[in-house]
């Protein structure tokens, strides 16, 4: 492993809830963390972390002041992965702790998400899912998106709309399921959408 000159190799127990609290204190102290997880099922033993700490923090810490803590982690949601391979339920974990949780499922979103939300104050779960791997990208031009990347509109005709949800979030107002049905009740140009293109997201 190649490290920069001014960077650092951190030897850490092998313990997700110790990963967890080690990536929350960089945060605290202005780092921006990614910690990447080999299977979703691994991020369980860190949730105590994530909720109760994170839940300390916000109550207590200006989050656009902190850094930034990201868990990248792939979802085993193939059925047949063994007994410590089988949670799909991303959405789940990110409720107990309420903070957002991105799932990728093209090339735009992943490009879109990683730029914007990769490393930005607060904490997310960003995850992909296993079956994709081997796949062919879907590679499709986003006509439009939502400026925090919670859903993104892909194909449309008089009969049909593809949409892609990427977003889950813990409050109703906030879920992109909610936001949906505004989006399809909505002139395209509403303020809420973006055209196309993956720029840094709305303030």
């Amino acid at each position: 492993m190649k490290v920069n000159w001014d960077g650092k190799i951190l030897s850490v127990s092998n313990c997700e809830l110790a990963h967890s609290g080690v990536g929350l204190g960089m945060k605290l102290d202005g780092g921006n963390v990614v910690l990447i997880l080999k299977e979703l099922d691994f991020l369980l033993l860190g949730r105590d972390q994530l909720a109760n700490t994170f839940n300390f923090i916000r109550a207590h810490r200006s989050l656009p002041g902190l850094g930034s803590f990201t868990v990248f982690t792939i979802v085993c949601d193939q059925g047949y992965q063994g007994s410590q391979s089988s949670l799909n339920s991303a959405g789940d974990i990110a409720t107990l702790a309420n903070i957002a949780d991105y799932c990728l499922n093209s090339t735009a979103d992943a490009y879109c998400v990683i730029q914007d939300q990769l490393v930005s104050p607060g904490l997310r779960i960003v995850c992909t899912s296993q079956r994709l791997f081997g796949a062919t990208p879907l590679d499709l031009p986003v006509e439009v998106r939502s400026p925090d990347n919670a859903i993104f509109k892909y194909l449309s005709s008089d009969d049909d709309t593809v949409v892609f949800l990427t977003l889950h979030c813990a409050r109703v107002s906030q879920s992109p399921i909610y936001r949906l049905g505004q989006l399809l009740d909505t002139h395209r140009d509403n303020g809420l959408l973006r055209r196309g293109g993956c720029g840094k997201r709305a303030s």
